[in-house]
């Protein structure tokens, strides 16, 4: 089953909510009927101009589309993400690999992307959703039960922004990402600039992370890294206590 919420910030900072696997009883009211209309152009592909639509009705448009045919629902996605582009995107799986290019159009506004339960998504399918924003907008990154990911996408983004800006993250919370290699992460963290990490449950990552996050192996005499880490979650890991020890550099 298909779920996705997108919370939208309205212009008076209200933060509104869909769901596109619910479905609401609603009475036949002229309104609902020319909502039917337009979910049933957007289903076809139709490029239906919604820019000017008012949330109220976008969102009861959204529920019009909810569970319908994969094909049919992404190609009003695709639609509906390029003309009402969000902020933040909250996609639990599974979720068909197919349907990730729809989303992809709108990602150049995200700042907060939630993943759960993507037992498929791999790295290059996640570079390029997150592409568009990674140095622009993108602040929170969490990721949860991902188990393909093994940290490449980070290297690709790093990779690919680093000709423009250094990335807008903030937070990185990736828990129960079992796929999660040492040699991996650890090209990635010197390039970003986090108040948050947790690697929670990535069963492979190791003291390698701490030596990497403060600036050598225990007990190197190294300098004490400057860093903005205010919170850091390394727990159902391979960390040990002797690595667990250059935490007093950070």
């Amino acid at each position: 089953m298909l779920r996705i919420i997108v919370s939208i910030k309205s212009k008076g900072g209200l933060r509104r909510g869909f769901l596109l696997n619910s479905s609401v009883a609603m009475v036949p009211s002229l309104q609902d009927l020319c909502l039917k209309t337009l979910a049933t152009e957007l289903l076809k592909g139709s490029d239906v101009q919604l820019g000017h639509l008012p949330e109220t009705l976008a969102l009861e448009l959204l529920r019009h589309i909810a569970g319908k045919d994969e094909t049919q629902l992404t190609q009003a996605l695709s639609i509906w993400t390029r003309q009402r582009p969000p902020w933040q995107l909250q996609v639990s799986g599974p979720f068909p690999c197919s349907s990730w290019s729809c989303l992809v159009p709108a990602s150049h506004a995200l700042r907060e992307v939630y993943l759960s339960n993507l037992l498929e998504l791999t790295d290059s399918q996640l570079t390029l959703l997150l592409q568009n924003s990674w140095s622009r907008s993108l602040q929170i990154l969490n990721l949860h039960e991902c188990p393909l990911l093994t940290g490449q996408f980070l290297v690709n983004l790093l990779h690919m922004s680093s000709q423009l800006s250094q990335p807008s993250l903030q937070q990185l919370l990736c828990n129960q990402c079992r796929g999660f290699l040492d040699n991996v992460v650890c090209c990635a963290l010197p390039g970003l600039h986090l108040t948050h990490l947790s690697l929670a449950g990535s069963i492979h990552l190791s003291d390698a992370i701490l030596s990497c996050l403060s600036g050598g192996a225990a007990p190197a005499p190294v300098p004490l890294t400057t860093t903005d880490l205010r919170h850091l979650d390394l727990s159902q890991t391979k960390v040990t206590d002797q690595g667990a020890s250059t935490l007093i550099r950070l």
